[in-house]
């Protein structure tokens, strides 16, 4: 993340970074706190789909 915001890329790519940063601690709390294995292809997923969602809309 910190090597985007010096290459001064975009607020948008600067935005996915983010949002798979998010994604991915968002599984391991979930797999440390519930003690249950989530599925790190699912959580890989869930990130591009709320991109598309932020800069597409609910009509994709």
């Amino acid at each position: 993340m910190k090597i985007g915001i010096f290459a001064q890329i975009t607020t948008e790519l600067l935005l996915v970074f983010i949002v798979y940063f998010l994604s991915y601690l968002a599984l391991l709390a979930f797999n440390k706190v519930v003690k249950f294995r989530a599925s790190g292809h699912t959580c890989g997923l869930v990130g591009p789909i709320t991109l598309l969602i932020y800069f597409v809309g609910w009509q994709f």
